[in-house]
């Protein structure tokens, strides 16, 4: 008999160092699938162009994603076209032509200087500082609408209370017929 129960508790054991190291092995390593890349300006919201392509990708600030397959995961980096920034003075600069990119599971971050020597400077900050104002008036609205919202909700919500309170008060006073029925002191 103790024997038995030996056996039986050493094959239990054996059984479950099998399954936590089967449970370890079937577990897949993180593997970067996309590579993030951030561009910003200075002054900000400078047009965003590809290189190569012409390709209109947005205002700064922007973010991009670039697909990474197994090759790009093999040789350790990707290859993308450059970029190009224009701000509404006409003041432009641009990258390579060609980027390398490391895949090493961190995002890139491209920061575009406007040209100190392209005139009319005034004209990207004035822009720039309006579209700020504009993002700051969009947030106004939004907080303005929730609040509405809000307001709207406890406004039907005490409506709500106060018809049913209607309704029960009308239910104690009244029989079935709707004859009001006598206070009883």
């Amino acid at each position: 008999m103790k024997q038995t129960l030996k056996t039986a508790i050493r094959n239990s054991l054996a059984g479950l160092v099998l399954v936590t190291c089967a449970g370890c092995v079937s577990q897949q390593p993180w593997v970067q699938t996309r590579l993030p890349m951030d561009m910003k300006s200075d002054p900000g919201y400078a047009s965003i162009y590809e290189l190569g392509t012409g390709a209109y990708k947005g205002q700064t600030p922007l973010s991009v994603e670039y697909p990474i397959n197994a090759e790009a995961r093999t040789k350790g980096n990707i290859t993308v076209n450059g970029f190009r920034a224009v701000w509404p003075s006409g003041a432009q600069t641009k990258t390579a032509p060609v980027l390398t990119l490391p895949v090493n599971g961190y995002s890139r971050q491209i920061i575009f200087e406007r040209p100190r020597d392209h005139p009319e400077k005034e004209i990207d900050i004035g822009y720039a500082l309006k579209k700020e104002e504009l993002a700051i008036q969009r947030q106004q609205t939004q907080i303005q609408q929730e609040q509405n919202d809000i307001r709207n909700k406890e406004l039907e919500e005490q409506k709500e209370m106060n018809n049913q309170a209607s309704w029960r008060h009308y239910f104690q006073t009244t029989d079935y017929l709707g004859k009001t029925l006598p206070k009883i002191k």
